[in-house]
């Protein structure tokens, strides 16, 4: 069971960067909820997972997915 905290990622020290701040990760969701992609996110999924190649020759590439 997940546990409910009080804490914002603000305080926590988390925070979006800039576009021109240095990474070393890049975080990416795969595309799978049929309500927001259609044909079952098929033509999405293709489209993230080059995007993930091609990044993946600069930075570290992280792939959230469901189980």
């Amino acid at each position: 069971m997940s546990k409910i905290t009080h804490s914002t990622p603000l305080s926590n020290n988390f925070r979006m960067i800039a576009e021109w701040e240095g990474s070393s990760k890049i975080w990416i969701l795969w595309p799978e909820r049929p309500d927001n992609w259609r044909d079952n996110a098929t033509p999405a999924q293709y489209i993230f997972a080059e995007i993930a190649n091609k990044l993946s020759k600069y930075r570290q590439v992280i792939m959230g997915v469901s189980s």
